[in-house]
């Protein structure tokens, strides 16, 4: 029981972070809330900022993996976080850093949404659509298309249920 309430003490922390990070973001206060993502990153993840400013998405899954499987929660929770850092570096015309963020942020969120079917959730799903959107006109890695596939198949089997 112990452990359930410091999980879900951690979660609700989380879940405060990302909504300062928004807040940040909306206010216009971009500096501020890339320093709160660094933040979170560290503080919930455990993953230094400067590695994850610099990680590929191949590195970043394998730095969320416990033995052989994927912590598609911690996994899920970066993703968010380096979605609100595109729209961030966006908004402030920093066109190679934002794709950058965006594209590891969709391989992240397919990841875990591929493993994990509890995590399908429509705000889940719809935020992968955005950054497909967001993506649309530029170039992919074979890897990333590739894992795209397996994530239609596997959402078109949760809409077919």
């Amino acid at each position: 029981m112990e452990r359930k309430d410091y999980i879900m003490r951690v979660i609700h922390q989380f879940i405060d972070a990302l909504l300062k990070i928004f807040k940040l973001r909306e206010e216009g206060k971009y500096e501020e809330a890339l320093k709160e993502i660094d933040g979170a990153c560290e503080m919930y993840l455990g993953l230094n900022a400067r590695i994850m400013d610099i990680a590929s998405d191949t590195t970043l899954l394998s730095l969320l993996t416990i033995g052989k499987e994927l912590d598609t929660e911690k996994c899920l929770f970066l993703a968010r976080l380096l979605n609100e850092q595109a729209q961030i570096f966006e908004v402030k015309k920093e066109d190679s850093k934002s794709y950058w963020s965006y594209t590891r942020s969709l391989r992240l969120y397919i990841e875990s949404l591929i493993l994990d079917r509890e995590l399908r959730s429509e705000d889940n799903l719809a935020d992968v659509s955005v950054i497909v959107a967001r993506l649309e006109g530029r170039s992919l890695s074979a890897e990333l298309k590739s894992r795209l596939v397996v994530y239609a198949e596997k959402v078109g089997e949760l809409q077919q249920a």
